[in-house]
């Protein structure tokens, strides 16, 4: 229901509760011992009638619940049942590792609201938390859940303390890879999943045509149709089979099951920027679906064969519907009908019909990502939540979401403050990519030294040559502006790196430097060789993807540059970064990263340039470093703005 303007105190767009945070205070949560709170669901929706049976001591004092059954007793009402829960407060998450279920939905519009009572005071719900929480509390009596306590973002964290958002949701991952169970509502009352229960039913009946679904999608069978009760085969056969010898029975549930898939496929949960980190980490997920639940394994892998048919499916319709006219079999042409309607459907959705593939693979590769030691792993997440369109109420929460991902970016600290903005995030996971130089040992659970890795340099680069805003006045030099989707993407080319000692005899380090009366930014000082400087200009075409960039000859070699270049611009080797970096002094001393090189070479009789082998250009840069000349400098300490 409608309620008055939602709270924007807090960085969260959320229901208006002061009256809940007037009367029902919130105690502080200790951020050293992991404290997090937890929410008690009661298992049957209460009314005035039955309310004092249940929680007498919400009738203590001056509370809503009170005054509901008071004026119930006066007035005879019967209102309409609603779902009653406790807050616990400073729970150790370490103490009761799976033994809470921790809740994954979409928030939802913060206008739209419902009330649930906690611990005797009204508070304003999402409308769709209201509906998760239903689904939980029915689910929790038909499965046994092992608990009925959960942990959900708007109600166990303190939406208007700034200190204690921050910390909590810098523990999501945490969070959820400590539930036992993680319960994500796909559903919700402006989207629904009609007759969720028959679909659902349905997908049982399928599965248990044949043997059961694999827990692996490489074991799957082909495809969905075929594997119940249907041939396997092509695709015209299988269409052959449902005219031909159609099972009236079974094409009721089969049209049921595409229904099913269509409405999970469309549900919003799926672009909430925070659900992939929430699904991946999860240990055991379960689904719900309006009043209905159903297990992963149960779901999820025959989703993919949904996908892997329909896809396979597209174009075989058109060309099998004429060898068998309509009226031939009514009921198999209406699950042809069905089937079109999917196709249709995914073509819409486009590139969000595969974000399955993408969840469940995190699943199999989320250890392989956190325990890769120098790869933002978290960039590929990012990279498919522009296509995909992941939606976040706070702009922060786009890179905030993924942070955890990588051991790297997990250490970076949230903080929502109004004072932080979306650029300081960026700089922020800028600092935290260059200054993590350490590496894992694979047989030793000790860290060692292992160079540095500039990499992000590169990053910096494409995202401020390829977007559309400037930046320059926002972020230094040498951080990527993340709202790029060329911050995302993993380097085509600059594979290579020069050998440590091919920079210096000793062992070469890069710091971030604060020096508030040079910089309001962190300076980056690192080591490096200048082996070129940019003298004059030529403009040419890339071939590979057509990329226009200013070319320039180096001892005979032909350099292709990026970014924004001028003359007396120089070409330097830095170490940890990718490639040739481009560098512009300041008059006020040191240097701002302006762009990347590589070494290219022309085609035969023509203008156009080619790429050449990344390891032959480490040869030739390293050649000429060796070689020395009047360009080629020592190593030197240089700073970056």
């Amino acid at each position: 229901m409608p309620t008055s303007p939602p709270s924007e105190r807090n960085i969260f767009t959320t229901p208006e509760n002061d009256l809940f945070h007037c009367k029902r205070k919130y105690l502080s949560l200790d951020p050293e011992k992991q404290e997090i709170r937890l929410l008690r669901v009661h298992p049957e929706k209460l009314t005035a009638d039955n309310l004092a049976s249940v929680f007498p001591q919400w009738l203590e004092g001056d509370t809503d619940a009170a005054r509901l059954v008071k004026n119930n007793e006066a007035n005879s009402l019967s209102p309409e049942p609603f779902i009653c829960c406790q807050l616990l407060e400073a729970i150790c998450i370490n103490l009761r590792s799976g033994e809470y279920t921790a809740l994954s939905y979409c928030a939802g519009n913060p206008y739209r609201t419902r009330r649930v009572m906690i611990d005797g005071y009204w508070f304003n719900a999402f409308e769709n938390l209201e509906h998760a929480l239903e689904g939980f509390r029915i689910n929790y009596d038909k499965e046994s859940w092992f608990g009925n306590e959960i942990w959900t973002d708007q109600v166990c964290i303190n939406q208007l303390d700034f200190r204690e958002k921050s910390h909590q949701v810098g523990m999501m991952r945490n969070i959820y890879n400590n539930a036992g169970r993680t319960c994500v509502v796909l559903s919700s009352p402006e989207y629904p999943i009609p007759d969720a229960h028959r679909g659902i039913s349905a997908l049982r009946t399928v599965s248990e045509c044949g043997d059961s679904f694999s827990s692996s999608p490489s074991d799957l069978p082909p495809n969905l149709v075929g594997y119940a009760s249907l041939p396997n085969g092509t695709t015209s056969f299988i269409l052959d089979s449902l005219y031909k010898n159609p099972d009236k029975s079974f094409l009721g549930i089969l049209a049921q099951l595409l229904k099913l898939m269509d409405s999970i496929l469309a549900s919003r949960w799926w672009t909430r920027a925070w659900v992939f980190q929430e699904f991946v980490v999860s240990k055991s997920v379960y689904f719900v679906c309006e009043t209905e639940s159903v297990a992963l394994e149960e779901l999820l892998y025959p989703l993919l064969f949904y996908l892997d048919y329909i896809l396979y499916l597209d174009g075989a319709l058109t060309k099998t519907q004429p060898m068998w006219p309509p009226q031939h079999n009514p009921e198999a042409t209406e699950v042809i009908e069905a089937l079109r309607i999917s196709v249709a459907r995914i073509q819409h959705l486009g590139y969000r019909s595969t974000l399955p593939y993408f969840f469940i693979s995190g699943r199999s590769y989320m250890d392989q990502w956190f325990s890769h030691p120098r790869q933002p792993h978290f960039l590929t997440p990012l990279l498919v939540a522009e296509r995909a369109g992941f939606e976040a109420t706070d702009p922060r929460d786009a890179l905030y979401a993924f942070c955890g991902l990588s051991r790297i970016t997990c250490k970076v600290v949230v903080d929502y403050s109004p004072e932080n903005t979306l650029w300081n995030v960026y700089i922020n996971v800028s600092e935290h990519l260059i200054e993590a130089y350490k590496v894992w040992e694979e047989d030793e659970n000790q860290p060692r030294e292992a160079g540095v890795d500039l990499a992000v340099l590169f990053r910096a680069v494409h995202s401020k040559q390829h977007g559309n805003r400037c930046t320059d006045s926002l972020l230094p030099s040498w951080a990527p502006d993340f709202g790029s989707k060329e911050a995302r993407q993993k380097p085509h080319h600059f594979g290579w790196q020069v050998e440590p000692w091919k920079l210096s005899d000793s062992s070469c380090t890069h710091t971030l430097v604060q020096d508030v009366s040079r910089s309001k930014w962190k300076i980056l000082c690192v080591d490096g060789r200048r082996f070129a400087r940019v003298n004059d200009l030529e403009l040419y075409w890339w071939e590979p993807n057509g990329v226009r960039g200013d070319l320039i000859e180096v001892e005979e070699h032909l350099v292709l540059l990026h970014g924004t270049i001028q003359v007396d611009d120089e070409l330097w080797v830095i170490h940890g970064g990718l490639g040739i970096h481009v560098l512009r002094r300041r008059i006020e001393g040191g240097y701002r990263l302006v762009g990347v090189g590589e070494l290219v070479g022309l085609k035969p009789d023509s203008d156009i340039v080619a790429e050449v082998d990344y390891v032959k250009e480490c040869t030739v840069i390293e050649g000429i470093l060796g070689r020395g000349g009047d360009e080629v400098t020592g190593v030197q300490r240089i700073e970056i703005f």
